[in-house]
């Protein structure tokens, strides 16, 4: 048996069916419409973008004073660190993009273990009054909300969105002969400036053809007009047009 993992992209309105299991807590984002898109032919290169548009989260905060867990991984968040909106139905969740470890003695060290701080105003007074650790960071924030959490009293801000102190995006990737059998690919990637990352559905075609090829993601649209020798020649129809985006973490055994 092969374990694996992936990612997929959340849907624009959480249906009965894809909606959030109870006590749970999920960060969703906003795909920002582009406003004078490039509808014209033009050649892509390998690892070019055919679309790239930002993202914002659906609700901006800021920590009023610092914030720690003493158990677990023992996460920290600085007084006026920037948290993002979560899904959740126990109350107003906001998430922590960034968040550093205390070690034994205090000193604050890096955080590289996939999971982040999320805070609790459960009766939306304006005031955190518990912590707890969600796996994940960034784009991706997704678990459940403890029945156990940390007691803390701490107060924050809530900001226009626009204020996001760095920079998180959406594109769809061309990718040239990734694979044996020459097939080109179109990746989704998301994440921050600099560290973008890809979901594991993908879209590929032949340099065969025929052509034109039309495709379809995150509900834009685009026609491959030619393969060239070191890319292809398309024309955008339709870029992505503003809708949630969020993304989740699957396993799946094989």
């Amino acid at each position: 048996m092969k374990l694996s993992s992936g990612l997929v992209a959340g849907m624009v309105f959480l249906s009965p069916a894809m909606a959030l299991a109870r006590d749970s807590v999920a960060v969703l984002w906003s795909i920002q419409a582009l406003d004078n898109p490039d509808l014209s032919e033009r050649t892509v290169l390998d690892g070019e973008y055919v679309l790239r548009q930002k993202l914002l989260p659906m609700g901006l905060a800021t920590l009023d004073g610092p914030a720690a867990l003493t158990t677990g991984n023992r996460l920290h968040a600085k007084a006026g660190a920037q948290l993002v909106k979560a899904s959740s139905d126990a109350g107003e969740a906001y998430c922590a993009l960034e968040t550093h470890r205390l070690d034994k003695a205090g000193a604050q060290i890096a955080n590289s273990r996939g999971v982040t701080l999320c805070f609790l105003d459960a009766n939306k007074d304006g005031r955190f009054e518990s912590l707890f650790e969600v796996p994940g960071g960034g784009v991706i924030v997704q678990g459940a909300v403890p029945d156990k959490r940390a007691a803390i009293d701490i107060g924050y801000a809530t900001r226009p969105v626009g204020e996001m102190a760095r920079s998180y995006w959406v594109g769809i990737r061309y990718e040239q002969y990734f694979n044996i059998y020459g097939n080109r690919m179109f990746f989704i990637d998301f994440g921050p400036e600099g560290q973008m990352t890809s979901l594991t559905d993908f879209a590929k075609f032949k340099s065969a053809g025929p052509y034109p090829q039309t495709f379809a993601l995150l509900d834009s649209q685009f026609s491959v007009l030619e393969a060239q020798e070191k890319g292809i020649r398309l024309r955008v129809d339709k870029a992505i047009p503003a809708q949630p985006f969020g993304v989740f973490t699957y396993t799946s055994y094989r």
